[in-house]
């Protein structure tokens, strides 16, 4: 049986608010007994990286699930095996799995999502049965932190915000070297930094954001993720009608221009990529729809003063957009952000406007928030005969939703104005890895309408099912805080996502989409009664780590990049690829590029 840990969390459950509690979980994946006896265990050989001390080159035994790959159990062991309060070294990944799931099921306990032992042990079971079997798995924070401290960090997804002051700029700095430790990534808008064309009250000009990027960008080079592997992961979002707008564009490209030249004149290459500016952040232009079609128009496009407001230069629209394309084209960045798409999307417009993401682009929400994330593995659903578990994902998607809900409060974070946001807003998201192996394994191909509409059935029943048991969380514990002022708005989206599943086209599968279609409608007769628990429940990140660890075979919703390559990917292209994303109505767009080409262009972009 899962052993237990003492928790702060272990006290008597509060009382659930309306009409009787009902049960919020089931069994679904397991029966009565140990549900990590569903698989054979036993030893396996890991090497150490160097970080790793005192164990430093050593192969150690693991003791891992015999089902799962070799790189999963050692990409598990480096990265999420850490010591437990005695200062022993875990050696485990069942001791991993019981002090996540027992922790988790003690704050479902105290937060009311279960109410007695037997509901508590019946959660606890079903999680550990889909983490084991490789179903589902929450994201790295989750691993890195819950069950080894009293109140652990969990959110993967923050939005940050700064003021136009140097104390805000610095608290800025502190805040997201703060989750970069505790494993997370943060993105942040600094249009509200004055520009370094505009004065300061003791004279002279204004540093601008970028300076300030090139210094933040330095501490997320020095802090590892969570102690471990990688370094800080950031987002940095600046509006197409910022005055520096145009050196925020090619500041990433030109460092890495000097960087070649290193390389060119004979230093390594891997010392030169320490010393370039830029690294470890994702750059990102906000867009209007009047910017996009100022750009297809030729028209001309206003600078604005941060200060004051004025123009302070008149520039062509088209020609900022073709900057954009080639910065893309020679290091990657910056992609677009569309705010109309963003906007029309917003779930809590009331409360706030969204003005950035997190460093992958997935999780848009109001400033000063925080999500946590989960992964469903679509292979593990796939049956011999190419069918699909719609029952079975859909209880997955229902436990793992219950079990982010509970996570929120049991949490802790950064700052106490993140921890409030994360408590009026409830958002989590839930998303999937493994589409392009399912299309492969279905011999359906990547880029065809047959392989959008499998995408898209399964994406209205992750959401839809999501949301449906979000709306029941709600019916027993309540809605977030802020739905009711933002009550219309939000049934306006949920109606949305309902429409958009009644025109997936009929190359979808066709048990899959009647039953999103089903569900979506359960989503809009409950949500009206009883609100939402949660602001947001889905989105779909790139999940690197993770997905190791579910043992897939592609990462997110992406394709195999080795079978998609446009050998001849030019800054033309990308212009039209911004253009094509903007009217198919695309919240953003990123490029992909594939590994460190120091100041070479681009092989490959990702629509």
């Amino acid at each position: 049986m899962l052993r237990v840990l003492s928790t702060p969390c272990e006290q008597i459950p509060k009382p659930r608010p309306g009409q009787g509690h009902g049960a919020l979980i089931h069994r679904w994946f397991t029966a009565e007994g140990d549900p990590l006896a569903l698989a054979s265990w036993g030893p396996r050989s890991v090497l150490l990286a160097a970080r790793q001390a005192p164990d430093a080159g050593a192969c150690v035994q693991i003791d891992a699930p015999s089902s799962w790959s070799s790189a999963a159990v050692a990409t598990v062991a480096r990265r999420y095996l850490g010591r437990l309060p005695d200062g022993s070294p875990e050696r485990s990944l069942r001791a991993l799995i019981e002090r996540v799931v027992h922790t988790i099921g003690a704050w479902a306990h105290a937060s009311g999502h279960v109410v007695s032992p037997l509901e508590r042990a019946t959660l606890e079971a079903e999680l550990a049965a889909v983490v084991l079997t490789q179903r589902a798995t929450f994201a790295t924070p989750v691993w890195l932190n819950v069950g080894l401290e009293e109140h652990p960090f969990t959110s993967a997804c923050f939005i940050l915000e700064a003021e136009d002051s140097i104390h805000s700029l610095l608290d800025w700095n502190a805040r997201e070297g703060l989750i970069f430790q505790q494993g997370g990534g943060a993105g942040i808008n600094l249009s509200k930094v004055r520009s370094s064309r505009e004065p300061v009250s003791r004279g002279g000009l204004a540093s601008g954001p970028v300076s300030f990027m090139r210094a933040t960008d330095a501490w997320a080079a020095t802090i590892r993720s969570g102690g471990r592997a990688r370094r800080g992961a950031k987002m940095v979002v600046l509006n197409a009608d910022h005055p520096d707008v145009l050196e925020f564009i090619a500041c990433k490209a030109r460092e890495e221009e000097h960087g070649a030249a290193l390389v060119a004149a004979g230093y390594r290459p891997e010392e030169v990529v320490r010393s370039l500016a830029f690294q470890n952040a994702t750059h990102a232009v906000w867009v209007s729809d009047e910017f996009m079609q100022a750009a297809a128009d030729d028209g001309a496009w206003p600078l604005h003063a941060v200060t004051t407001g004025e123009v302070i230069e008149t520039i062509s629209a088209r020609e900022l957009l073709r900057a954009c394309a080639q910065a893309a084209w020679r290091c990657g960045d910056p992609g677009l952000h569309f705010s109309g798409a963003i906007e029309s999307w917003h779930t809590c417009p009331r409360s706030g406007p969204i003005t950035a993401s997190n460093p992958c682009g997935e999780f848009l929400h109001v400033g000063e928030s925080a999500c946590n994330l989960a992964t469903l593995n679509l292979l593990a659903f796939i049956r011999d005969d190419g069918s699909f578990e719609t029952d079975a994902f859909t209880n997955a998607v229902e436990l793992v939703v219950l079990a982010q809900d509970a996570i929120v409060e049991g949490s802790a974070y950064p700052t106490e104005r993140i921890a409030r946001g994360a408590r009026r807003f409830r958002p989590i998201g839930l998303g999937y890895s493994n589409l392009a192996a399912v299309l492969l394994t279905l011999g359906i191909a990547y880029d065809s309408e047959e392989g959008r509409a499998w995408a898209a059935a399964i994406t209205a029943l992750l959401t839809g099912a999501a949301y449906r048991r979000s709306a029941r969380l709600a019916a027993v514990l309540g809605p977030f805080e802020e739905f009711e002022r933002n009550r219309e708005p939000m049934l306006a989206v949920l109606a949305r996502h309902r429409d958009a599943a009644g025109q997936i086209g009929s190359e979808a599968p066709a048990e899959v989409l009647a039953a999103a279609q089903q569900i979506w409608k359960d989503v809009l007769a409950d949500a009206p009664t009883h609100g939402l628990r949660n602001a947001q429940t889905t989105l779909i990140p790139p999940t690197g780590t993770v997905s190791l660890m579910l043992d897939c075979e592609s990462t997110g919703i992406e394709p195999y990049y080795a079978l998609n390559l446009v050998p001849e990917t030019s800054p033309e292209t990308l212009e039209s690829s911004f253009f094509a994303a903007w009217r198919l109505g695309l919240k953003s767009i990123s490029v992909y590029r594939e590994g460190s080409k120091l100041g070479q262009p681009l092989q490959a972009a990702d629509e």
